[in-house]
């Protein structure tokens, strides 16, 4: 499970690393027409991933 944090919090781990990757994720329910409970709405999300630093291993 992936922990919650600031972004002052992300920019100093960024800032704390010589190298790594970033995971960003927007989820949000997916619009409705009338009243869905909570546990049945549906979901749409976006991911991004950035590099920083050298990891000193091509992986792509």
């Amino acid at each position: 499970m992936a922990d919650k944090i600031s972004r002052e919090r992300a920019k100093e781990l960024i800032d704390e690393h010589q190298a790594g990757r970033i995971i960003v994720t927007d989820i949000e329910p997916k619009p409705t027409i009338g009243t869905v409970p909570e546990d049945e709405r549906e979901l749409e999300g976006e991911l991004e991933a950035y590099r920083f630093g050298e990891l000193g291993v091509d992986d792509d």
